[in-house]
């Protein structure tokens, strides 16, 4: 059972790796194999598909990613609108030891593989559709309980969450553009006075 369990682990693992490094499309169900170190065979035991490791990809990168950065970031004990502030350390933090280990920074992942595959896969794109929503939720928490405390004034907590989330994700494509990882952290900034100029009553 350990061996079954570890060779599922390793084909997602890998698979993560090479589509980040390059593309879906680029990388074949017989190159993760040899380089997880499984048998083919043993991919079709746990997935049906390409499609279906694709999406195993995109769940184990949001796990990922909800552990590292949003549970931590997003955490009750953290003033609301200080969340963001963390986000952005998190973030900046990602980008930078992404771009000294690989000598690039390649982006988000998630966001990679939905560029990709989003007008092409309908159950890929339902996927991250899915996840984004759940990414969204830990911003409009935030939000709510800015609100509530009086620190922001009445907003649509939701079409805000979604904005802010659209321009985080933005920060990375353009950080992978740029080819330097303090953009991230120079634009997120951006975005932090964005909500603060709610509270000053500069947008309305």
């Amino acid at each position: 059972m350990g061996r079954t369990s570890d060779a599922k682990e390793k084909i997602v693992a890998t698979a993560m790796e090479l589509f980040h490094a390059r593309s879906v499309a680029d990388v074949g169900v017989q190159e993760i194999c040899e380089q997880a170190g499984v048998k083919k065979g043993s991919f079709y035991h746990f997935f049906s598909s390409k499609q279906d490791l694709v999406v195993a990809v995109l769940d184990a990168q949001w796990q990922m990613g909800k552990q590292e950065f949003w549970e931590p970031a997003f955490s009750p004990k953290i003033p609301p609108l200080d969340r963001f502030k963390a986000l952005t350390d998190g973030m900046s933090e990602f980008a930078q030891e992404s771009y000294e280990m690989c000598g690039m920074f390649k982006g988000c992942g998630m966001g990679n593989i939905i560029a990709e595959l989003g007008t092409q896969d309908d159950v890929i794109r339902q996927k991250a559709d899915a996840i984004f929503d759940e990414i969204v939720a830990f911003i409009k928490a935030a939000l709510d309980e800015a609100v509530s405390n009086g620190d922001l004034p009445e907003i649509n907590t939701e079409e805000v969450a979604q904005a802010f989330w659209a321009y985080a994700e933005g920060t990375m494509l353009m950080a992978k553009s740029k080819q330097d990882p303090a953009y991230i952290r120079q634009l997120m900034q951006a975005g932090i006075a964005f909500l603060d100029s709610f509270r000053k009553g500069a947008v309305v």
